[in-house]
């Protein structure tokens, strides 16, 4: 779709999410306390993922990025909206006491974050590596296969 320059991608996986959300074997998981199949998570993962790539496009607009992260926000309350890490849904079910400040972090999370980001963002492009050459800055790499997060302090100067 990109190549062609065709913008109903955004259309196209609102569909298709909103067709995921009323799988009625989410209710019946959540229902039952099990956990769903490898396959299924692998593709709640990935819509998740499609939908930071969605948010990121450069070419959108602010009103388009509100009104995502309005429909991504909306996704996440509902009760069937699988979360982020699945062993985190057991060990919520057994506290009694649930903090007011917790965010109920589902496969939608990330994408309501970037949300918030801008391309002009100076976290975003020093992630990106498009830092400006005469300030010390600090970026992020991925290190090796453990995909471990290290932030390095980078001095363009030297």
């Amino acid at each position: 779709m990109h190549r062609v320059h065709d913008n109903n991608g955004s259309r196209m996986l609102r569909l298709i999410t909103e067709q995921f959300l009323a799988d009625p074997r989410l209710q019946i998981w959540k229902e039952q306390g099990t956990s769903m199949n490898d396959k299924c998570r692998q593709l709640w993962d990935q819509l998740g993922a499609l939908w930071v790539c969605v948010v990121l496009n450069p070419d959108s607009t602010r009103t388009e990025k509100a009104a995502w992260k309005q429909q991504l926000e909306t996704w996440s309350r509902q009760e069937v909206c699988p979360l982020e890490n699945p062993d985190a849904q057991s060990a919520d079910e057994n506290d009694e006491v649930v903090d007011e400040n917790y965010t109920r972090r589902t496969v939608f999370f990330r994408a309501v974050q970037a949300c918030d980001l801008d391309w002009e963002d100076y976290d975003l492009k020093c992630i990106i590596g498009r830092e400006g050459d005469d300030q010390e800055s600090e970026y992020l790499t991925w290190k090796g296969e453990e995909s471990m997060i290290n932030i390095k302090k980078h001095n363009s100067t030297a």
